[in-house]
């Protein structure tokens, strides 16, 4: 994991990785199980994965704070002058990840970081990249999604398309590879909507594998047949989240105006789903 990195000496911003990045070793441990078919073997390396491997001793402090609170306790720990930077309870948090989404997230370190960060998401002048499993297979090799999205009315911890109101709100997504059952989506935001991602998808009948929320779990499994059924049932003991990954950034600095960019490999469990499809896949290629 890399959960603290500086955006050179100036100190105005910083990047966050909020989750495990896939290490090699542990890829090529759960391949070969899955080669062997043993299901419960790459399950359990993925559960004994250790996420300190291989950090710095600053990185694992954070991780401690990380385990006790949240990201906010680990960033105020580690950075402790961004206490007056941004809005309250989100210490210089330029933009937010769903909850069990992992990813990249950038944070600014001054406010005038702050302020030009914020500007630069307004003028959609950052480009966010995500990697997502859907289940199901789309017609088209890619496509654009358009549709306000609201509060839904039924139930207002969720957020839905709607044709009244609403704010306006564009994904754009291409596929990556497909696997029958489930596809593998590369999506770049337009917009920065609440839960966007994960109500577009389902909005066109193709919801995030995982996703509590959006029909992507339990009710999704249910619905399957029973040749694939089984299938979809491991995959959701793999991922106890959405599979939404936050896998690029690319920024202009807020000083320098030189432009970044970030990656971030698929985290162990999303890493893990996809090779178990795709085990699956080939054996009936």
């Amino acid at each position: 994991m890399r959960p603290l990195t500086t955006l050179g000496r100036c100190g105005l911003a910083l990047l966050v990785a909020s989750a495990a990045v896939a290490q090699t070793s542990v890829v090529a441990d759960v391949r070969a199980a899955i080669g062997r078919n043993d299901l419960a073997a790459a399950t359990a390396l993925v559960r004994t994965f250790r996420a300190d491997r291989g950090t710095t001793p600053e990185a694992l402090e954070a991780l401690s704070w990380v385990a006790r609170g949240t990201l906010v306790h680990a960033l105020l720990h580690r950075y402790p002058e961004i206490a007056a930077v941004g809005g309250p309870g989100r210490p210089g948090i330029v933009h937010r990840l769903d909850k069990d989404t992992s990813g990249l997230l950038v944070v600014a370190r001054t406010a005038r970081a702050y302020r030009a960060l914020v500007e630069a998401m307004r003028a959609r002048q950052v480009r966010r990249t995500y990697q997502s499993l859907v289940w199901g297979a789309p017609r088209a090799a890619a496509g654009v999604i358009e549709g306000a999205i609201a509060r839904d009315p039924r139930d207002r911890r969720r957020m839905a398309v709607t044709q009244r109101g609403g704010k306006a709100a564009r994904t754009r997504w291409k596929v990556e590879e497909r696997f029958g059952m489930a596809t593998w989506l590369e999506i770049e935001l337009d917009t920065g909507r609440t839960h966007q991602i994960r109500v577009h998808l389902a909005h066109l009948g193709h919801p995030v594998v995982g996703d509590p929320v959006y029909g992507g779990r339990a009710k999704k499994v249910l619905s399957l047949d029973a040749s694939t059924a089984s299938l979809g049932q491991a995959i959701l003991k793999l991922l106890s989240r959405q599979a939404l990954h936050a896998s690029k950034l690319e920024l202009s600095h807020p000083v320098t105006g030189r432009t970044m960019s970030f990656v971030l490999p698929l985290p162990v469990d999303f890493a893990l789903a996809v090779e178990t499809l795709r085990a699956r896949s080939a054996t009936q290629t």
